[in-house]
């Protein structure tokens, strides 16, 4: 995913690093990690709650 830096607008560039994977604008160095874990820089797997309510979620927006 490519994200607009927050602080500049530049498109930002997905840089892979395995688990450290990252966001990074070629304007100012901003980096985020947001979109890619938890939001405290961690990979965390969704539960089957989670998992079943984006199920349903889809579900109803097809059925509208």
């Amino acid at each position: 995913m490519n994200c607009g830096c927050p602080l500049c607008g530049t498109l930002t560039i997905h840089e892979v690093r395995g688990m450290e994977s990252r966001c990074v604008c070629p304007n100012c160095g901003w980096v985020c990690r947001d979109c890619l874990g938890d939001g405290n820089g961690r990979f965390a797997p969704l539960t089957k709650e989670e998992a079943e309510k984006m199920r349903s979620l889809v579900k109803k927006e097809r059925s509208e």
